[in-house]
């Protein structure tokens, strides 16, 4: 991917929008140092990121590290959106080939970072010049490279760093601790004939204080080598002081970084009930359509505001008893029938699924007609007409002849789309059609019936029907339309059937422009989405097309029947809207059936019905046989949970903050999302800020913490504990387990008082809760030999246990600490360390 240098209409933007984000940052309580902005290809944004600073010393294992992200980067594996680097100003670099969404997401995102660096207190120390010194550290290296040779410097720089974590965790202060002064000897107070004494025997001599090095352990072996070492030359101490002056810089960045990072979507086929229509969620965020969305309570809907993708993430799939399903990540929330929000990856078998029975939210726009479908092709007589030549003069030049008007001729062939077969007569099956300007129900419903028992011709289109009455509609129909259609009755011995066909190419191609394939098959049938996108009223008529091709309607209720599961799944999500609950079923040779009972089939024949007699007959039957009915309930039970993986979207809904898709009620998915949500983002902008956080803010995998998911879960749960929002079973307690009243309305300034005080540490060990490590299904694991197979299994589930051994893990970096508890053991000149 390409360098893409930014125009200036996208950077003033761009300025614009920083400036409003640190001013929204400012607002809401951050205080942040300036950030300053660069924009950067790919290669530059990996380069930083192996090399930890920009123009550091360069190192093999840089160039590794750089290889192996871009890598990925390329490959698609992972992303590194935006660097930001602790200085005053900070110092930022944001990706190039992000979307402008993007670049706010990350601005906010850097500012967030800004904040904490100047707030929390173990960055107080930290040497905000470190940028500027990284870049003399590397020319003093050059210089000894030049001096003593590259690969003399590498393996001392290979020594180094293979122990540079080894500094004093603790330190205080960006530089070396001061050293003590040697304490004088001290003057004997004798008194005054002391010399007199002495003169008889002879003054003893001071017994020689005995000395350590160090004299008291010390943690930080950098220093220690470095100040006591008797093989090192003052080039080799300088580099070892190099090193760990920028590993003091990296120290509280490796101490906060959960809490720092801390400062989700469904699948592409999703439909959403929109005021444009049934929408795909893939079509919705890929044209960024400005709609409003049902909010899952009926007359609700809300505007969309954002829209996000993320591509090929793992994903859960989850199936009610009824056939209602949805796919989406791991994080993505869902409404259960009491009303909570439960993240898919909590869902269990049994769970109670609320629906969104009832939203009546439809597109209010009719769907125009291809303007060219219908209309006769122009003639050679029109050429003729519009250059002011005669008929027989058009016909000399395509022979060949040479008149005076070739080129003129041409140009009307092309601007008026001539078929050169056209001599000037137009065919039968070429006629104008007498369209509408607009696809109206009495088009939806031919349409309907023709994707349930209809067909295309060589010439045109054609039905099928058992039904006198349906033959003759179908035929009036077509005649209203234009077409003149024929009929035929044939007769067998176990069937009587009508065969009705317009042999009309015009209303063939009318078809196909409207979303209805040539080459379509039993088992590929959809409804167009000319249909999903119009009123009401045109989707009824579409519908009641259908059920009169392949419905039925008996003592069983109404059902209907398709080898397409596509089909009967999309129309399972349009009935629902209607207020029509039904299930869907698998039947033999594969075929799918889909049901409606009780109240749902009363509401059927009152919003949709059929057109045929002897069907609508029956469906009343069924009605009036059952005097009352139960009462539908808008939740269906989860039986089936699957895993995969796929794009995902999801979107930003303004006030509710809510959507439905697939019939069923989800949700949207810490401080970036806090000011972008305060930001006047546009529609389209909201919904991909959401996708993109939710899917930065899930789970990498279940043997690995992603820090960003883990921060943001700890922080909103700090801030929803102290402002009273607890659930009915929770009690409440201090982080040492005992009982507190929590006071109220103090969320955010907790916060800020944590973002102060705290590293990843005493974060985890105070505010990592048992109700959060069973929210996150942390656990501790280990290997162990099972039938000759090393695998790995749960070890530990007690949540105090799981928090220590993951603070323990973040202790010094998850390395031992080594303490120097003397440097000329036993006078061997050996280092002792413990």
């Amino acid at each position: 991917m390409g360098y893409r240098a930014m125009t200036q209409a996208e950077r003033a933007e761009l300025e614009k929008w920083i400036e409003m984000i640190y001013e929204k940052a400012l607002e809401l309580g951050l205080d942040p140092y300036p950030v300053h902005f660069e924009v950067v290809p790919a290669h530059v944004m990996y380069e930083l990121g192996a090399y930890a600073l920009p123009a550091r010393f360069s190192h093999w294992t840089f160039g590794r590290d750089y290889h192996v992200q871009k890598t990925m980067y390329e490959y698609g594996v992972s992303r590194i959106y935006e660097l930001v680097f602790n200085a005053d100003p900070a110092q930022a670099f944001l990706l190039d080939v992000n979307d402008m969404l993007s670049h706010k997401l990350v601005v906010a995102h850097v500012y967030g970072h800004s904040d904490f660096f100047k707030n929390n207190i173990y960055f107080e120390h930290t040497d905000r010049r470190m940028i500027e010194r990284a870049r003399l550290h590397a020319e003093r290296i050059r210089q000894y490279e030049a001096e003593h040779g590259p690969l003399v410097v590498e393996q001392f720089l290979d020594a180094v760093l293979s122990i540079e974590e080894h500094i004093d965790p603790v330190l205080p202060t960006h530089g070396a601790p001061s050293r003590r002064e040697e304490p004088r000897e001290e003057q004997p107070t004798g008194d005054t004939y002391e010399d007199i004494f002495y003169m008889v025997q002879p003054k003893p001599k001071p017994q020689p204080k005995p000395r350590k090095i160090p004299e008291e352990p010390q943690k930080d072996l950098l220093l220690f080598i470095r100040d006591h070492s008797r093989v090192l030359e003052d080039w080799q101490r300088d580099i070892i002081s190099i090193i760990r002056e920028e590993m003091i810089y990296f120290l509280p960045q490796i101490k906060t970084k959960i809490m720092n990072e801390g400062w989700a979507c469904a699948t592409g086929e999703s439909l959403l009930f929109t005021s444009a229509g049934l929408l795909r969620f893939d079509e919705l965020c890929s044209q960024q359509l400005r709609v409003k969305v049902a909010s899952g309570k009926p007359g609700q809907s809300d505007p969309v505001l954002d829209y996000h993708v993320e591509k090929d993430v793992p994903t859960i799939r989850i199936t009610t008893r009824r056939g209602y399903t949805i796919e989406g990540a791991f994080e993505h929330r869902v409404m259960l029938h009491d009303g909570r929000w439960v993240y898919l990856k909590d869902i269990q078998i049994g769970d109670k699924i609320a629906l969104a029975l009832g939203m009546d939210l439809w597109a209010q726009q009719y769907q125009p007609l291809p303007m060219t479908i219908g209309k006769p092709s122009a003639t050679l007589a029109d050429v003729a007409k519009q250059v002011g030549v005669s008929y027989y003069t058009v016909l000399r030049h395509l022979h060949g002849r040479k008149v005076r008007q070739a080129e003129a001729i041409t140009q009307a062939i092309h601007s008026l789309n001539v078929p050169l077969t056209n001599r000037g007569r137009i065919q039968s099956h070429r006629r104008s059609l007498r369209l509408p300007p607009y696809l109206d129900e009495r088009l939806a419903y031919l349409m309907g019936y023709f994707i349930g028992d209809g067909h295309f011709t060589k010439s045109g289109i054609g039905f099928t029907t058992g039904d006198d009455e349906q033959a003759e509609r179908i035929a009036l129909l077509l005649q209203d339309i234009g077409c003149t259609p024929r009929i035929k009755l044939d007769i067998s011995e176990n069937s009587r059937r009508w065969r009705i066909t317009a042999h009309s190419r015009n209303l063939m191609d009318l078809f196909v422009a409207l979303g209805i394939p040539r080459s379509v098959k039993a088992r590929t049938k959809q409804i167009p989405s000319v249909i999903l996108k119009s009123p009401e009223p045109v989707v009824s008529a579409f519908l009641r097309g259908y059920y009169d091709a392949d419905g039925y309607a008996g003592p069983s209720g109404v059902i209907l029947s398709s080898a397409s599961e596509a089909m009967i799944k999309t129309v399972q999500i349009l009935l629902l809207n209607y207020g029509i609950l039904s299930t869907r079923r698998i039947q033999a040779k594969n075929s799918w059936q889909l049901s409606i009972r009780g109240v749902s089939a009363k509401v059927f024949a009152e919003r949709i019905g059929f057109t045929l007699k002897r069907k609508q007959e029956a469906l009343s039957r069924y009605i009036q046989q059952r005097q009352w009915f139960c009462r539908q309930q808008s939740w269906d039970t989860v039986v089936s949970i699957t895993h995969g993986r796929a794009d995902v979207y999801d979107i930003t809904v303004d006030r509710s903050h809510r959507y439905v898709a697939n019939g069923l009620v989800h949700h949207n998915s810490f401080w970036h999302e806090r000011i972008l949500e305060n930001l006047p983002l546009t529609a389209d902008e909201h919904v991909q800020f959401r996708k993109m956080h939710a899917s930065v803010i899930q789970p990498y995998s279940r043997l690995s913490l992603n820090p960003y998911y883990v921060g943001y879960k700890i922080f909103r749960d700090i801030e929803r504990r102290w402002n009273g929002e607890l659930e009915p079973d929770e009690q409440e307690s201090d982080w040492m387990g005992y009982p507190i009243e929590r006071p109220q309305g103090q969320g955010l300034q907790k916060v800020f008082e944590v973002r102060q005080m705290e590293c990843d540490q005493s974060f985890l060990h105070k505010y990592l809760t048992e109700r959060l490590v069973r929210e996150l299904d942390l656990y501790t694991y280990r290997v162990e030999e099972q039938d000759g197979e090393l695998v790995w299994v749960v070890d530990e589930t007690d949540w105090r246990k799981v928090r220590n051994a993951l603070v323990d893990q973040l202790t010094n970096f998850g390395v031992p600490v080594l303490t120097v508890e003397d440097g000329d053991w036993q006078h061997r000149g050996e280092l002792y360390i413990k």
